[in-house]
């Protein structure tokens, strides 16, 4: 009975699941400012605090951006990289008031809710606060609404290098006994549903980015919509992201 209800609600969370000014940076000084992300990203990773989990896997996705950014013409690559410089620090700074014991950024109140769960979890939902909350108040922080809306297919293409992340987290769910039943039923196709669902996110966050500019009153219906499927997500990540007990 309950992995029946845990089946209807993912399928139900699913279908409904479907970042101000502009510039460009030199190329250097950009990359040399990734470096310092990267290094912090590093050292959050081998401390103590639970923002490790995530810390791990963001400095994955960092390295893999850099490495789609030099795939890019000049100004989609300026675009992506000046991106960073809004969309990073924003994990940094919920790092930061949890461990000074300040306000935690509404996005990532769950994550820091509580200091015992499995890395998984942590890492399903730092996915969750960072993609599915925070980007979109990156771009609008970073760009204008031309820039994003030309830039939008550059953003969506990262889709596919991006999924390297999202499989690296999938291999994980062989120790989690619910995950492990939807992955035999489905006969393993919940690697692409896993795939769909980030890039959904990512598209979502785009359009309300978007919308911020012309249509504040749908913005802001949209986005509280948004944040009711983002506390469904993480929900679901604190009932049934559990790893078997040795």
């Amino acid at each position: 009975m309950a992995l029946r209800i845990y089946l209807l609600l993912f399928f139900s969370l699913f279908i409904h699941f479907g970042i101000m000014g502009q510039g460009v940076l030199d190329s250097g000084k950009q990359s040399q400012f990734n470096q310092s992300y990267l290094d912090s990203l590093l050292f959050i990773e081998k401390g103590n605090a639970i923002s490790k989990h995530f810390a791990g896997l963001y400095r994955q996705t960092v390295h893999i951006t850099n490495k789609y950014a030099k795939t890019k013409d000049q100004f989609a690559s300026n675009f992506i990289l000046k991106l960073d410089d809004a969309f990073i620090p924003i994990f940094f700074q919920a790092h930061e008031a949890f461990v000074k014991g300040h306000e935690i950024p509404t996005n990532w109140k769950t994550y820091y809710q509580c200091d015992s769960l499995n890395s998984l979890q942590y890492q399903f939902l730092g996915m969750n606060a960072h993609i599915n909350g925070d980007l979109h108040l990156a771009l609008i922080q970073q760009f204008g609404y031309d820039s994003i809306k030309a830039h939008k297919k550059d953003l969506m293409s990262f889709q596919t290098v991006l999924n390297k992340i999202v499989d690296s987290v999938y291999e994980q769910t062989k120790n989690y006994p619910e995950l492990k039943v939807f992955h035999d039923l489905t006969l393993g196709t919940n690697r692409i549903m896993a795939r769909e669902m980030v890039r959904h996110w990512r598209r979502r966050q785009i359009n309300l980015a978007l919308l911020y500019y012309h249509k504040s009153k749908k913005y802001q219906r949209r986005l509280a919509h948004v944040q009711k499927l983002k506390a469904k997500w993480d929900r679901a990540v604190l009932d049934h992201f559990r790893a078997s007990k040795s």
